[in-house]
């Protein structure tokens, strides 16, 4: 129970540590938003592109550019194949 309990405590150390190094004014606020749900854990399921439009009100072209430069910057991980159905993943390290 005790390293559960640490193994917690260094993840949430772990996620301030990555919220408090995102430069806010390189950021939309969608982006940074986004950002701080996949940190804190509390997104439900995978991050696409519908996710994203659902959860900033944006729409799909949006949503994409605002997906496209995150992976740009490195902060998100494209994981699938072909031209559609893409999920995305934060970049821990």
């Amino acid at each position: 129970m005790k390293k559960d309990t640490e193994a917690l405590e260094s993840e949430k150390e772990e996620t301030e540590k990555f919220i408090k190094n995102i430069p806010p004014n390189l950021l939309n606020s969608r982006q940074l938003y986004m950002l701080y749900k996949l940190a804190d854990g509390s997104l439900i399921g995978k991050l696409t592109v519908n996710k994203w439009c659902k959860m900033t009100k944006s729409t799909a072209i949006t949503a994409s550019r605002d997906i496209a430069d995150l992976v740009k910057k490195g902060y998100l991980i494209r994981i699938g194949s072909g031209s559609r159905n893409y999920e995305y993943v934060l970049k821990t390290q």
